[in-house]
């Protein structure tokens, strides 16, 4: 059970994209191609080693958004967290997709302008709106197929992810109920015991905080069959392991 080292998202790394050699005046390509392609910067997944290229006002957020999403995830292995980094990619590209749909109207809003004769606004723009789509409708289609792909991405992923927690957690607990039952073993014979000696990867201190909270279930189990009767609960508490503090071991 050794521990796994994780990669984090700070050790994404940014570089610059590679300039093509076009004329340039003052430092700034003068081709069109080559002042788009300048404002592009890289960023790459350390774990799944993929590289997208992001306007320079987008990096910092999409670099916050991206930590912010795993981090909600808390993979514990790389595994997760290569499931989580591609769901935060995802949902970072479906904002995208929404972003351009809209972009498409407000563009649509512009070109249509002079084609509706309207005094109210809110008409002017429904109607241009509207305008626009059919115009562009094979567009919007491309878009919308794109959102329901990354969201059906998103979904699958997520999926993938709960379930890999899930079967992670019911190992590490039951390893931790093997663990707090060699403890009270050694406990018994007056032993130390140390969970490393068993590849056990819980600190002592985890393993006693377990084992006090198996005790304290048991004694709730006791008195929920007493009714909470204390005279009856002490009568019968003397069966049952006394428990340290906890604070004793915090």
């Amino acid at each position: 059970m050794a521990d796994m080292q994780l990669t984090d998202l700070t050790q994404i790394e940014k570089t610059e994209t590679t300039e093509a050699k076009v004329p340039c005046y003052g430092g700034v390509p003068h081709n069109p191609t080559g002042r788009a392609r300048s404002a592009l910067n890289a960023i790459k997944f350390s774990l799944t080693g993929r590289t997208i290229l992001l306007t320079a006002g987008e990096v910092e957020f999409y670099m916050s958004f991206c930590k912010e999403t795993i981090d909600f995830y808390a993979p514990a292995n790389i595994e997760e967290r290569r499931l989580a980094e591609s769901i935060a990619d995802d949902e970072f590209r479906l904002r995208r997709f929404k972003t351009v749909e809209d972009t498409l109207f407000a563009l649509g809003t512009i070109d249509h302008d002079s084609e509706i004769a309207t005094e109210d606004p809110d008409t002017h723009a429904l109607m241009t709106m509207a305008l626009c789509f059919r115009a562009n409708s094979k567009d919007f289609l491309n878009v919308s197929m794109y959102l329901q792909r990354t969201q059906r991405a998103i979904e699958k992923n997520v999926k993938a992810l709960k379930q890999l927690q899930k079967e992670r957690q019911a190992q590490e607990q039951a390893a931790l109920e093997e663990a707090a039952k060699l403890q009270k073993l050694h406990k018994m014979a007056k032993l130390p015991y140390d969970p490393s000696q068993d590849k056990f990867v819980f600190s002592s201190a985890a393993v006693e905080r377990e084992v006090i909270r198996r005790e304290r279930l048991e004694d709730a189990r006791i008195a929920h069959i007493v009714a909470y009767d204390r005279r009856e609960f002490h009568s019968r508490r003397g069966e049952i392991h006394q428990y340290a503090k906890e604070e004793a071991i915090a």
